[in-house]
C-alpha cells in the first residue's frame, strides 16, 4: 500500500499545485460544487450520455485529493478509515461473501 499511498500523495500535490497557480479555491463551498458536478458528470459519461468515464473518474479524484489537501487531511488515515467501513459492512441476505 505504500507504492499506492505516494502515488495518491503525489497526485494530491499536483492538484495542490495547480489550484494554487491557477487561483481555483478548495475550500468547502466550492469544493463541494466541484465535486458534486465531476460526480454528475461521470454518471452521465457511464449512462453512455457525453464523455469518457475514465477521464470523468480523474475529474474526481482531482477535485477530492485537491480538497483533502486542501483541508489538511492525511491520505492513510483516509484510506485506513474506509477499509475499516468496508470491513464493517453488514451482508444482506443472500449475498455471497468474499
Amino acid at each position: 500500500m505504500s507504492n499506492d499511498l505516494e502515488i495518491l500523495n503525489n497526485l494530491a500535490d499536483l492538484a495542490e499545485d495547480v489550484c494554487k497557480k491557477r487561483g481555483w479555491k478548495r475550500d468547502w463551498l466550492h469544493s463541494g460544487c466541484h465535486l458534486h458536478l465531476e460526480a454528475s458528470e461521470f454518471i452521465e459519461a457511464l449512462r453512455g450520455k457525453d464523455g469518457d468515464p475514465a477521464d470523468e473518474a480523474g475529474d474526481i479524484l482531482f477535485v477530492l485529493l485537491a480538497t483533502v489537501r486542501f483541508a489538511g487531511l492525511d491520505l492513510k488515515k483516509i484510506i485506513s478509515m474506509a477499509q475499516e467501513k468496508w470491513v464493517k459492512l453488514p451482508s444482506k441476505e443472500g449475498e455471497i461473501e468474499p
